[in-house]
């Protein structure tokens, strides 16, 4: 792999990562006030809908951003090859 094509894999990694990190503080940041106004508004109790749909959204975006890294697919350019 030549440095240019590391290079552009390294932001395109750099890229999905940021965009993990804005979905997980939107989670942060709005799940409190949805939980807030159901609890002062309203009789019925709806809130974990919209926790259990978004939250598994963001599992999911975490797992395709995170899993190449935690589970080592992809090549093993720059790792040490084990020895047998």
């Amino acid at each position: 792999m030549n440095d240019d094509a590391a290079g552009e894999q390294v932001n395109a990694q750099a890229r999905t990562t940021r965009a993990f990190y804005v979905h997980a503080i939107s989670f942060v940041l709005v799940m409190p006030a949805l939980v807030a106004w159901n609890c002062l508004d309203t009789r019925v109790w709806w809130v974990q809908w919209p926790l259990l749909g978004w939250g598994s959204g963001l599992l999911s975006h975490a797992l395709t951003t995170f899993a190449r890294s935690l589970l080592k697919i992809g090549g093993t350019e720059g790792h040490a090859s084990p020895r047998v």
